[in-house]
């Protein structure tokens, strides 16, 4: 899979006279992948359906335990645990937003943070 910028290149190439083996080589595709582009009048990208989460089910409990105490990334994930999830830390970490801080410390922005955002409560 390429990107539009990519797409646009390969376009603008073949526009200038290039061949598909000189495009190629100058865009470090393969000819193949060239040739498909070049048969195409727009760029589209690849859709994928979207993937349930491990984490899914676990969710709303993850929420609770973060609004009522002030807990680690390590504390959640050793609760998810015991609760039978299989998935792994770093996901749990993308999804609360932080890396090894507690949730109090993440809300007074701690510079040890790894950023990203606040899960809310859904109402």
């Amino acid at each position: 899979m390429i990107d539009y910028e990519t797409f646009c290149q390969i376009q603008h190439d073949r526009r200038q006279g290039l061949t598909l083996a000189q495009i190629a080589a100058a865009r470090g595709l393969h000819r193949h992948t060239v040739a498909h582009w070049l048969a195409r009048d727009e760029y589209r990208r690849r859709h994928t359906r979207p993937r349930p989460s491990k984490l899914d089910a676990f969710k709303p409990d993850i929420l609770r335990w973060l609004h009522t105490h002030p807990l680690s990334a390590r504390q959640v994930f050793q609760r998810l645990r015991e609760q039978g999830y299989t998935g792994g830390y770093s996901i749990l970490c993308d999804y609360i937003g932080y890396s090894g801080d507690s949730f109090h410390a993440f809300r007074r922005k701690s510079s040890s943070c790894s950023g990203g955002f606040l899960p809310r409560i859904p109402a």
